[in-house]
């Protein structure tokens, strides 16, 4: 044996040891990293990690789904449309007297925008809250008729409730005519006249001949309410009030116009009429 190799043998021990020490010391420091490391990481989390899922309503709404442009709105209700002005009866749920009505006698009475006639016509007939009143508490020198009319289909049906509170010295008319011109265009006119509104007589008058067709007996109605139909047909019309109904009477005119009003007589007229629930249906 050589004296290096005796050498290397006697420092074989010392250099085992001071590699363990190297390793121990490099763990050592690996683990204090590796501590702070993950200390580091529960203390901090990042904002890189996965997403919780929050139920809220700004992620579930249903309209959050709809495009921009397909949403739903509420409209406000003072731009809600309630009814159509050009339609006779439901002109009267705005307060109006619409474009579709035609006054006698015919006056320059002014419109609004919506085709309203500037109200009372003429100082007497109103509509309000869906109601056309005939309204009439004058002196009078002579007989005048006053009212309004629109044009009918050939075949028609119209309905309504007529609620008589007093008539005195005056008539409340409802009835069929050729043109809006009650003096002289011939029709069919069923007649108030004074009497107890509770329990009224109609007359079906021939005009303006004035011949009668038809004079009922008393129709009792509780407060002076009456369901007034006319049924309209191509050669004729039959009135119905309540449970009475008259024989279909000719109308020898092509033209159909429903007139609603009331006649003064001679002296002071007292005559309030409620006209509600118009409907007109027909081709």
């Amino acid at each position: 044996m050589t004296a290096k190799t005796m050498r290397n043998e006697r420092n074989a021990p010392q250099i085992k040891i001071a590699w363990i020490g190297l390793i121990g010391t490099v763990i050592t420091v690996m683990g204090t990293i590796l501590v702070a490391a993950v200390n580091n990481w529960k203390i901090t989390p990042q904002s890189s990690q996965v997403p919780t899922i929050v139920a809220s309503s700004a992620l579930v709404s249903p309209a959050s789904l709809i495009p921009p442009a397909l949403s739903v709105q509420s409209v406000p209700t003072q731009l809600q449309i309630v009814g159509d002005y050009s339609i006779p009866g439901q002109d009267w749920m705005h307060d109006c007297i619409g474009p579709s009505w035609v006054t006698f006698p015919i006056g320059t009475f002014q419109r609004d925008s919506n085709g309203c006639l500037q109200q009372p016509l003429p100082s007497v007939i109103s509509a309000q809250n869906g109601t056309l009143s005939l309204l009439s508490q004058t002196s009078a020198n002579s007989a005048r008729i006053f009212g309004i009319s629109t044009v009918l289909p050939l075949r028609s049906n119209v309905e309504m409730h007529l609620t008589l509170n007093q008539i005195q010295t005056g008539q409340v008319w409802i009835g069929i005519l050729g043109d809006s011109d009650p003096l002289n265009s011939p029709g069919m006119m069923m007649i108030m006249s004074q009497g107890d509104v509770q329990n009224q007589v109609f007359v079906v008058r021939q005009i303006p001949q004035g011949r009668e067709f038809l004079r009922s007996a008393s129709i009792p109605a509780e407060a002076g309410g009456y369901d007034v139909d006319l049924a309209i047909d191509n050669g004729s019309v039959t009135f119905k009030v309540n449970s009475m109904q008259s024989l279909p009477f000719p109308l020898s005119f092509g033209n159909r116009t429903l007139f609603i009003g009331f006649r003064n007589q001679f002296g002071f007229n007292q005559v309030d009429a409620r006209i509600s629930n118009l409907k007109i249906s027909g081709n």
